[in-house]
């Protein structure tokens, strides 16, 4: 039911489960599909934030950094975009 209100939220969960999995690649994929398919859904700032912790586990910091700037940049008064910035510190932005 993609266009059920309730669609943004399972697929943030089935994300959250591949991370929790250390299956990190799907997790991405997940994520990329909630922030592509609902950019201003509730969910979408944390799916950036978990984009950016899934792609630096998979060792792309330049990727992680990507996701964690346009979290900040595009979602900057959330409380994922305030874990983000000592991420980003932390990664060399």
């Amino acid at each position: 039911y993609p266009k059920d209100e309730l669609a943004p939220n399972a697929l943030y969960w089935k994300g959250e489960t591949y991370y929790s999995e250390d299956d990190f690649a799907q997790a991405v994929l997940a994520f990329r599909e909630v922030t592509g398919k609902y950019p201003k859904h509730d969910k979408a700032a944390s799916a950036l934030l978990k984009l950016g912790m899934s792609y630096e586990r998979l060792g792309d910091k330049e990727n992680a950094r990507f996701y964690l700037k346009a979290l900040t940049d595009d979602f900057p008064g959330s409380a994922p975009a305030g874990l983000a910035r000592p991420m980003l510190d932390r990664l060399g932005s």
